[in-house]
């Protein structure tokens, strides 16, 4: 009996020692990015046929440890860049996002015959606008290469919304994600916070405000912050988070409050006004009252160091950064004030000698003359506009200008129409936070040329699809509960009758 059940035991354990042998003699005699697509690739693949959603949550980890850009020349800062393997071919993780489109819309259409969550008409349009945008690009004689890449940076994100729309198409999903993203900016945060509290942190050379070094510069990481630090404060007020969950959750969210503060992004700080208010506007009354205390405590509190330290505020070391980064908003002559608005006068003068084309793809504006060293002509950045609204009518022309407004509006028609008709629910206080995002995206595209920047706008397209994916899920079990109720009222008349 005994020599029967050995084969049994150690059956398994030589296909076990074989694959082992197999993976690492592949890992050994093959390229380590051939290597790893062999032996990972086929893992991953049963992994995004029937587990796509964790796909996204390893992709969005990638997204926030990685940057869109970071200062050369040896700097001692946290910054892990993807890597370009092939030239002509994006990089892997936005190769790693267009596979998963391919797999899961596969599935969808093909195998399961189903149809999008989110209606694909926009989607539709979109193709019409940029054929004409492509057509406009090549006629006007712009690069190939630099069409391609403004074609990309429009078709990308929108892929990533229509992916992230249907995948996470239930509340536990996409409370997981906000877990899983929460956590690793918090991890990200705190390792922003060590490295600039050694005196390592991003270069930022101010000298108006005495300010070397800042904790980031990576808008989609402060992006992050912000959105978070308000959903962990809606879910912490209204009861979702409790306990130690809700004490260690508002402890978590102080290294990325820490971060947001000191990287001394006055646009961020405006962004992070416009956040609250949006939340303002799409919170219950219940929040309201609490957010008006919590603002109010606040200001007191300022208002008390202000006055205890008047003669020394404005000389403390401490402070000065501070108020000089505030004060240098409305200073015409600061360098980047100067350069943004004159290239937004120029920009939009050109635009209206071809206001309905634009420019089309691939295009680039001229450079604005007389400026300091810091902003020669050949220093300045002639593909974009630190103007998110003029760069799409530039790129898009009218058609894709007066769209983009469309779709901008008609998500913050959603947001306010759930919120001030919506009864109390669980959902609601989530949807208030991730949706009062709106207000940094406002901002950023006032002041910066957002859409080259694919790690931003997959975070927006992020956390648009899971916000509207919220406002269904309410949606959906409303219906069910007035059908609910009509099935029981119809039953009680047919007993009474």
């Amino acid at each position: 009996m005994l020599t029967r059940k050995i084969p049994a035991i150690i059956g398994p354990y030589p296909m076990y020692l074989l694959a082992g042998v197999v993976v690492g003699y592949t890992l050994i005699s093959f390229h380590w990015i051939l290597a790893a697509l062999i032996v990972f690739g086929p893992i991953t693949a049963v992994v995004l046929w029937y587990k796509p959603e964790y796909g996204l949550y390893l992709f969005f980890t990638l997204v926030i440890l990685l940057t869109d850009s970071a200062p050369r020349g040896g700097q001692e800062i946290f910054a892990v860049q993807d890597l370009d393997v092939v030239k002509g071919i994006p990089p892997p993780i936005v190769s790693f996002l267009l596979v998963m489109c391919l797999f899961y819309f596969f599935k969808l259409y093909l195998v399961e015959h189903k149809n999008s969550l989110v209606t694909i008409r926009p989607g539709l349009v979109l193709i019409v606008i940029l054929l004409i945008a492509t057509g406009t690009g090549l006629w006007r004689g712009w690069n190939s290469t630099d069409v391609r890449v403004d074609a990309m940076d429009v078709v990308f994100p929108v892929l990533c919304f229509y992916l992230c729309a249907n995948v996470l198409d239930t509340q536990q999903k996409i409370y997981t994600m906000l877990a899983v993203i929460f956590l690793v900016g918090v991890i990200d945060a705190s390792i922003f916070d060590v490295y600039y509290l050694s005196g390592h942190g991003w270069p930022y050379i101010d000298e108006g405000a005495g300010i070397g070094r800042i904790v980031t510069q990576d808008a989609t990481d402060l992006m992050i912050f912000v959105v978070m630090t308000v959903t962990v404060y809606a879910a912490s007020m209204n009861r979702i988070l409790t306990g130690w969950h809700r004490v260690i959750a508002l402890v978590a969210s102080l290294p990325m409050l820490f971060a947001f503060i000191f990287s001394f992004r006055r646009g961020f700080w405006v962004g992070m006004i416009a956040t609250l208010i949006i939340y303002y506007t799409l919170g219950s009354q219940f929040d309201k009252r609490r957010t008006l205390m919590g603002v109010w405590a606040v200001l007191l509190i300022l208002t008390t160091a202000l006055l205890l330290t008047t003669n020394h505020i404005i000389n403390s070391e401490i402070a000065r950064p501070f108020v000089q980064r505030l004060l240098s908003i409305t200073n015409p002559k600061q360098d980047s004030n100067e350069h943004h608005r004159l290239e937004r006068e120029k920009v939009f003068k050109e635009l209206l000698a071809s206001p309905i084309l634009g420019f089309g793809l691939g295009s680039v504006h001229e450079p604005v003359y007389g400026l300091s060293h810091w902003w020669a002509p050949e220093k300045q950045p002639l593909r974009v506009v630190h103007n998110t609204y003029l760069l799409v009518w530039m790129k898009l022309g009218l058609p894709g200008f007066l769209f983009f407004l469309w779709m901008l509006g008609r998500y913050a028609l959603v947001l306010i129409n759930h919120c001030t008709r919506a009864m109390s629910s669980e959902s609601r206080p989530i949807i208030a936070g991730t949706g009062s995002l709106l207000g940094l995206w406002l901002v950023l595209m006032l002041i910066g040329p957002v859409m080259p920047y694919w790690y931003q706008t997959f975070t927006i397209a992020l956390f648009a699809a899971m916000t509207l994916s919220l406002i269904r899920d309410e949606q959906r079990e409303k219906r069910r509960g007035a059908q609910w109720l009509a099935y029981h009222e119809y039953a009680s008349e047919r007993q009474v009758a």
